[in-house]
C-alpha cells in the first residue's frame, strides 16, 4: 500500500497498530478506561499536521472488546464510513497471548483491517489485510461483507486457525 494520505489512513494503518504494537497492554488498559475519548485522542493527534483537505471528520468511530477463549484480547474499531479506496471499515486488533512461549512469532499482537476496495468493474470488494509491527499493510485476501459481526467472525476464524498451527 502507498503511504497513507489523509487523516482516516494514517489512523487506521499507522498510529493505532504502531500503538498497539508497543505498547500493547497500556493501549487495552487506556481503550477500558477511556474508551471512546482515547480513541478521538489519536485521531486528533494524526490530524494535527495534516492539511486541512486530508482531515476527516471521526463521527461513527467506535469500539467494542471482546474476550478470546484462550485469554486475548480483541478490540474491534468502527471506523467513519470510508469514503475513498483503502479507508478502513473496521480494525480488529488482537492482543498478545497471557502465557508467552519460548517461540517468539506466537507471541505476537496482530492488527487486521478491512479495507474499502474496489474491483476490476468498479464495484465495492473490501480486502481482509494485516498491518504488521512496522506499519506495513500486509493483504490477505477477499474481505468480508463490510458488517462488524462478519469482520468478527472472520478475525475468530484466523485466530482458530493460527491455534491448530501450533
Amino acid at each position: 500500500m502507498a503511504k497513507p494520505k489523509n487523516q482516516h489512513q494514517q489512523f487506521a494503518y499507522v498510529a493505532i497498530p504502531l500503538v498497539f504494537h508497543n505498547e500493547n497492554q497500556a493501549f487495552l488498559d487506556l481503550i477500558k478506561r477511556d474508551g471512546v475519548k482515547f480513541l478521538r485522542f489519536w485521531w486528533d493527534r494524526v490530524g494535527i499536521n495534516l492539511d486541512e483537505t486530508e482531515r476527516v471528520s471521526p463521527d461513527g468511530l467506535n469500539y467494542e472488546i471482546h474476550p478470546y477463549k484462550d485469554g486475548r484480547t480483541i478490540v474491534l474499531i468502527k471506523m467513519p464510513i470510508p469514503r475513498n479506496e483503502r479507508e478502513a471499515y473496521f480494525l480488529g486488533l488482537v492482543s498478545k497471548p497471557p502465557k508467552r512461549s519460548f517461540l517468539p512469532w506466537f507471541n505476537f499482537a496482530y492488527v487486521y483491517v478491512l479495507s474499502y476496495a474496489v474491483d476490476e468493474n468498479g464495484s465495492p470488494s473490501p480486502e481482509l489485510a494485516e498491518v504488521t509491527r512496522s506499519a506495513r499493510y500486509v493483504p490477505t485476501g477477499k474481505g468480508t461483507k463490510p458488517t462488524l459481526e462478519a469482520f468478527y467472525k472472520k478475525v475468530l476464524e484466523i485466530l482458530d486457525k493460527k491455534k491448530k498451527k501450533k
